[in-house]
């Protein structure tokens, strides 16, 4: 499958056409950067082919409900709170937000869990996340 960015830039998927010649721009793989550079580069007029190999954009942002229906997980994206307080943000919150995307912050956004079961989470508490270090490896607090 071919995925596409239309002039507006929208996403679309379908087979590769060569109906105003060939593109200005070819972007390889529709992670989560593609569909901005191909907005931003479409506005200006330039025609912009996004090839991407998986049956659905996003590269390591994808969300799908994996444990309860209802449940949506995001299964790649590590941080996206530098998305949400971009500029390209911004300028098209109101569209990403009428498609359904929305940014929720949360108190304890990322952790890792090793192979021998052990934990180590990151909240937006400074001083919580040094102790949980010092927890987990008291050489690595400092």
């Amino acid at each position: 499958m071919i995925t596409r960015m239309d002039g507006r830039g929208r996403l679309y998927g379908g087979t590769m056409t060569h109906g105003r010649g060939d593109p200005d721009f070819i972007i390889i793989g529709a992670g989560i950067n593609a569909p901005g550079a191909a907005l931003t580069l479409s506005k200006v007029g330039l025609q912009v082919l996004v090839l991407e190999r998986n049956d659905q954009p996003g590269g390591a942002i994808r969300t799908q409900e994996l444990t309860l229906p209802g449940f949506r997980h995001d299964i790649g994206a590590m941080n996206l709170g530098a998305l949400a307080r971009s500029p390209f943000y911004e300028e098209h919150r109101e569209a990403l937000e009428s498609k359904g995307v929305s940014i929720v912050f949360a108190d304890h956004s990322a952790g890792t869990v090793l192979p021998n079961g052990r934990f180590l989470g990151v909240t937006t508490d400074p001083k919580k996340n040094l102790e949980a270090i010092a927890a987990f490896s008291g050489a690595d607090r400092r």
